[in-house]
């Protein structure tokens, strides 16, 4: 009988196990024939692998892009049907309001008016917040009217104020409360309170969204020496920010007792401003810092409110007024040639505005009809969004399909060339387990003879 170790053996079993290998290679590359990427994996050239590989990442990534803007696509749609509901709304409140400049409307034929133009506003309320998979569709501060409103009226020291020692300590409260119509914009505050130090802070309904802390504290007092500036920025879904505005206003002069105030080149506030905010660096913007804390602002409520808790004396200006829109929406890496940034779109909701008597009919009137100019603004914007979007998908969708096709001629040949492979490695194998069965056959014969 052969030995084990007999030369020919050991080569038709390493033989055999080669043969074994290509076999299950080949098979493994007929499972994937289907598959390029795979199918080029197993075929062991890896640098078509490699190309292949990159090749198949920059198609999925085109892909999901191109899924991305469909949805933009769905986006854009769902805010033009929402703009077409509130051209329609428009349009009834304008007959509403004409009808209510007729002077000889009785009180129950005006009183309907009314009622159901509160109706349509709220429509309006309902749609302006509406979102689409958890994004707003519409920024207030991308509509046709412009809004700026001062709340300095109600915030006077020498005004009684709104609650009188709320706190058992002799502390006071002015407030000041507009409804500026939109959900975002910015607030500007300046304040001066002396060494005593006040807490200023801004509600939007009855949600604190910016609040100095308590005792923020100024040079001497109220009427001497620096103000302090606040500006907030704030926006529905975004951090409100505030930038710190040091500033020299005047010097020791007390305005009180007929001195103008004069400006003396000293930021005279400046080692109260540092400590309370912790920084001295206010060439940016924060949304935190120090004693003073900020929230996000939401799409719920356009009423504002700047309030001042004091118990001595306070001045302070207060100004709202609207920005540039934020609710800018990119599909797409932002920076990349491919993305595309959407428009931002908005409307007013007349909020303030009614048709109680002849006057307020009127002025609804004129604000309707600028609200229905705006739409058709709005409208323009859409489309213009909507083309970018078509563009972009365009282009998306041929590079997909360009690289499909590059995938796919990779492996055009792939089913044929696997089979044969497969049927060449088949018969090495059978080939060689014929040999090997010869092989222990021939050593039993001549066993058999010798002895």
């Amino acid at each position: 009988m052969l030995s084990v170790n007999s030369p020919i053996l050991g080569h038709l079993a390493s033989s055999s196990r080669g043969n074994q290998i290509g076999l299950h290679r080949a098979f493994a590359r007929i499972g994937k024939a289907g598959d390029s990427l795979e199918a080029t994996r197993h075929s062991g050239n890896s640098g078509q692998y490699s190309y292949a590989n990159r090749l198949s990442g920059n198609t999925r990534a085109r892909s999901t892009h191109l899924n991305n803007l469909q949805n933009a696509t769905s986006y854009i749609q769902t805010q033009q049907a929402g703009l077409e509901k509130a051209a329609q709304v428009f349009n009834r409140i304008s007959n509403l309001a004409s009808q209510a400049t007729d002077p000889l409307l009785n009180y129950a034929q005006r009183q309907s008016l009314n009622e159901e133009m509160d109706g349509l506003k709220k429509e309006l309320e309902y749609l302006r917040t509406s979102d689409f998979q958890g994004k707003y569709l519409y920024d207030d501060l991308a509509s046709y009217t412009v809004k700026s409103i001062d709340f300095g009226d109600a915030l006077d020291e020498t005004e009684p104020p709104s609650v009188s020692n709320f706190d058992g300590n002799g502390t006071n409260r002015w407030e000041s409360t507009k409804d500026v119509l939109y959900s975002s914009g910015r607030i500007t505050l300046e304040v001066n309170g002396g060494t005593a130090g006040e807490r200023y802070y801004v509600k939007q309904g009855n949600k604190i969204i910016f609040d100095s802390g308590n005792n923020w504290r100024t040079q001497g007092n109220a009427y001497k020496y620096d103000f302090d500036k606040f500006v907030i920025d704030f926006a529905p879904g975004q951090d409100t920010t505030f930038q710190f505005v040091p500033m020299d206003t005047a010097g020791n002069e007390d305005t009180r007792h007929g001195h103008t105030a004069t400006p003396n080149g000293v930021l005279d506030n400046e080692s109260f401003y540092t400590s309370q905010l912790g920084t001295s660096d206010f060439s940016r913007s924060f949304s935190n810092s120090g004693n003073v804390t900020t929230a996000q602002a939401s799409n719920d409520s356009s009423v504002i409110s700047v309030v001042v808790e004091s118990t001595t004396l306070f001045q302070i200006s207060a100004k709202y007024e609207q920005t540039g829109p934020t609710n800018y929406q990119t599909v797409g890496e932002i920076g990349n040639s491919e993305s595309v940034t959407l428009e931002p779109i908005g409307f007013g909701t007349l909020a303030g505005e009614g048709i109680g008597s002849v006057s307020d009919a009127k002025s609804t009137l004129a604000s309707v009809l600028r609200e229905i100019e705006g739409i058709g603004v709005q409208l323009g914007r859409v489309g213009s969004n909507y083309s970018l979007l078509q563009n972009a998908s365009t282009l998306a969708g041929d590079k997909v399909l360009a690289g499909e096709i590059a995938l796919a001629r990779m492996n055009e040949n792939e089913f044929p060339e696997s089979s044969l492979e497969f049927a060449m490695q088949k018969i090495k194998m059978d080939g060689n387990v014929a040999l090997l069965s010869q092989a222990n056959d021939m050593s039993k014969k001549i066993y058999s003879l010798l002895w």
